[in-house]
């Protein structure tokens, strides 16, 4: 299976009224300390980002990874997350020592990208910013899977909203602390009806926006009865290192 990752830097608007497919989510799952375990399999890499890097003002962003044979690039803050990033946040998603085994990944759960929606002069708590998926093909199948880790010992417990930009908009929860200590992903997919697909990227009860990491893949999605097996828990696709190719 070919594997090759391109880097759209786009900017993420507020509010955006750009065309949105709707974005079937399967359940939650908790991340492993294997990338090659979490990282969903099939199809052709559209787009990975390692957005915990926003900028190198921290000596402990190292920029890009590579997750099971996969180049996540690391953006600038203001390429990735507009002008309300924060590019010096400095606090870590992982408690000081807790180490997956894999620098990649350690460097890739060890900060989110991070935005105030307040300094977008939006009042409220639970507001999202919006990041457009860019270079889709129209008709295609895609899968799109998102990190989230917060396992600062705060009592916090946050977790991100992520959702489709569509009405209703159709979201998913992922807590920031998960059973295995590494956070939590989840894994959506669409069919494109343009050439851009917004994602909502949000945090509860907080006026923020927060993600660790974006990978899109383009796929055959599976005829309507096996679907189903796929929306429940995306296991088909997440594979857990058994490795269930999707397409």
């Amino acid at each position: 299976m070919q594997k090759y990752a391109v880097l759209f830097l786009m900017t993420l608007v507020v509010y955006s009224s750009a065309p949105a497919a709707i974005i079937t989510w399967g359940a939650v799952q908790d991340t492993t300390a294997s990338a090659a375990n979490d990282v969903v399999d099939g199809g052709d890499v559209v787009l990975a980002i390692n957005g915990q890097s926003q900028s190198n003002t921290s000596p402990l962003r190292q920029g890009s990874v590579t997750l099971d044979g996969i180049l996540f690039e690391s953006p600038d803050a203001q390429d990735f997350l507009g002008n309300v990033a924060t590019p010096t946040l400095n606090a870590l998603s992982l408690p000081s020592g807790r180490t997956a085994g894999d620098a990649d990944y350690d460097t890739f759960l060890t900060h989110v990208a991070f935005a105030d929606v307040s300094q977008a002069g939006l009042a409220g708590t639970d507001v999202d910013l919006i990041y457009p998926i860019a270079g889709l093909s129209v008709a295609t199948d895609y899968l799109v899977q998102l990190w989230y880790t917060d396992e600062r010992p705060t009592g916090t417990n946050r977790s991100a909203i992520f959702g489709d930009n569509e009405t209703p908009n159709h979201t998913v929860v992922v807590p920031g602390q998960g059973a295995n200590g590494f956070g939590s992903f989840v894994v959506g997919s669409f069919t494109a009806d343009s050439s851009t697909q917004d994602l909502r990227i949000g945090i509860e009860n907080a006026p923020r926006a927060h993600l660790t990491g974006i990978l899109v893949r383009a796929v055959a999605i599976p005829e309507p009865s096996s679907f189903a097996f796929l929306a429940l828990g995306m296991t088909v696709a997440v594979g857990r290192r058994r490795r269930r190719s999707i397409g």
